[in-house]
């Protein structure tokens, strides 16, 4: 089985959750509103440069918790 077929909302909820606030931000203003990167960092106060970092370091993470999670299971 895949992972996402195993994770539930409120998994990925308390993962987000448990984000850095910047990173949690600006995932959710890419992910979920859909900014550019440009329009994040404005959103944040910070450059284009930070915002996109902040996504994937976001991203990067919330791979590893799943990830991890799999890993377990197996």
């Amino acid at each position: 089985m895949q992972v996402l077929e195993r994770i539930s909302l409120a998994e990925v909820q308390q993962a987000v959750m448990a984000l850095p606030e910047r990173q949690r931000a600006a995932l959710m203003l890419r992910k979920y509103q859909e900014l550019e990167y440009e329009e994040i960092g404005v959103a944040l106060g910070c450059s284009q440069e930070s915002a996109r970092a902040n996504v994937y370091q976001a991203l990067k993470k919330l791979r590893a918790i799943f990830k991890d999670e799999d890993d377990h299971e197996e």
